[in-house]
């Protein structure tokens, strides 16, 4: 069996502000080093749950499907792939 690092897959971002993504972005590969993917729309993350995350940082409040749903969805599917939440209020 092949080991796996958390180089072989990318970080999830999932925001529905573009700026976030933009601070995430550069936090996660700058000081953690590591392939990031981007989603300011949770549907889009939740399609693409197949490529297996290391990771997904995760907005609690975006419109029509809220952090909540997606952590729910995720965790049905993959329970495996951690996931952090995040929230600005």
């Amino acid at each position: 069996m092949e080991s796996t690092s958390l180089q072989d897959h990318p970080v999830f971002l999932v925001d529905d502000e573009r700026q976030n993504l933009t601070l995430l972005r550069m936090w996660v590969e700058k000081l953690w080093k590591l392939p990031v993917v981007e989603f300011d729309n949770p549907q889009e993350c939740l399609d693409n749950l197949h490529r297996e995350p290391s990771l997904i940082i995760l907005d609690i409040m975006m419109p029509k499907i809220d952090g909540m749903e997606v952590l729910r969805q995720v965790r049905e599917r993959y329970p495996h792939i951690p996931v952090v939440m995040l929230s600005a209020q």
